[in-house]
């Protein structure tokens, strides 16, 4: 029986060999499954700022975010808000349309909305 099992078993090497393929495979599904949250997880806050959720508990939109969504960190949440609060603008609706498309990611959404921001501020 034993001789069996290990005739089973595939060597060290051969692991090796046939998992950087699934592994590298296996990266881009986590990179795709990811980005798609986070897709999703713009339009549920979009939806959420523009319903006053937040205001309903007397919090911030950032506090508000922070507390449904424990495992973002702070920097996630910041440009998370950042976009979400800035999509609903027209003057925003080519960002907004790159973000839920999957060509912009969210945090160069954000950095692209500060920057728009400060232009303003100084126009």
């Amino acid at each position: 029986m034993r001789d069996a099992v290990r005739a089973a078993q595939p060597t060290p090497q051969q692991v090796f060999v046939t998992s950087v393929s699934h592994l590298s495979a296996g990266m881009r599904l986590l990179n795709d499954a990811h980005a798609e949250l986070e897709r999703a997880t713009l339009a549920v806050l979009t939806e959420s700022l523009a319903r006053g959720c937040h205001t309903d508990v007397a919090m911030s939109a950032h506090d508000w975010v922070v507390s449904r969504c424990p495992w973002l960190s702070r920097a996630q949440v910041g440009d998370l808000v950042t976009v979400a609060t800035s999509v609903r603008q027209a003057a925003h609706e080519p960002i907004r349309e790159a973000v839920t498309t999957g060509r912009l990611p969210v945090r160069r959404a954000a950095r692209l909305v500060r920057c728009l921001q400060q232009v303003r501020s100084v126009t």
